[in-house]
């Protein structure tokens, strides 16, 4: 794959970041990821804590920890749309302006400043490159299947009910119960960054074939 063809990828992402990182729901978004992360490096020390002592109260305080990671997120966007009460108003009377404000409008930016360079490139190199971020969506979607499944489908509730049944059930049980608890809360994390990284490739390869069709038809004219 062509050098520049990468590095004009890698500047969109960069470009997008940096500008997104100006507005307040980016920073809100990084702050609760930081207190989510936070929380369940806490609950895991302590269930290892608990594996190694066999103290029961750490068990409990780490099966609530996790509990309340489970219900940080929704209470977090209930409580974000609170704040946003006035946007939230508004987008029901004009809901197309406001998904393009929050939604399309960096994006359309940094692409629009950057699809001219892409088409500097020759058709070789953007086919080539085409081919291989392509080949590269693909396998990771089947990485992902493979290692998540439909998570997207069940949401947080296997992770609920599995952390409230970890609480209840005798001890000779909490073994297995606990790992699904926890594994499925290292799977929605691991969901989220899977998910964002197969659409960040689903708009390149649009990017990267709306270039290739511009120099299709410019070499027509």
């Amino acid at each position: 794959m062509s050098v520049k063809f990468i590095n004009i990828l890698k500047s969109i992402e960069i470009v997008e970041r940096r500008r997104k990182s100006h507005k307040k729901t980016y920073k809100r978004d990084f702050r609760l990821l930081l207190i989510i992360s936070g929380l369940g490096f806490l609950s895991v020390a302590m269930a290892f804590v608990y594996y190694l002592t066999k103290i029961e109260w750490l068990k409990l305080i780490g099966l609530l920890l996790l509990l309340l990671i489970y219900f940080t997120i929704p209470a977090m966007h209930i409580y974000r749309a609170y704040q946003c009460r006035s946007k939230i108003k508004r987008s029901f009377l004009l809901p197309l302006c406001e998904s393009l404000n929050l939604n399309v409008k960096t994006e359309l930016s940094v692409d629009t400043l950057y699809l001219p360079a892409l088409k500097k490139l020759t058709r070789e190199e953007l086919k080539l490159g085409l081919l291989e971020i392509k080949n590269e969506r693909v396998f990771l979607e089947k990485r992902m299947n493979l290692m998540i499944g439909p998570i997207d489908k069940l949401g947080i509730l296997p992770g609920i009910v599995a952390t409230i049944t970890a609480l209840t059930k005798i001890p000779e049980n909490y073994n297995w119960i606990s790992a699904i608890a926890y594994g499925y809360m290292i799977l929605s994390f691991l969901s989220l960054f899977f998910y964002q990284l197969i659409m960040r490739y689903e708009r390149m390869i649009a990017l990267t074939e709306l270039a290739l069709e511009s120099k299709s038809t410019s070499s027509s004219i």
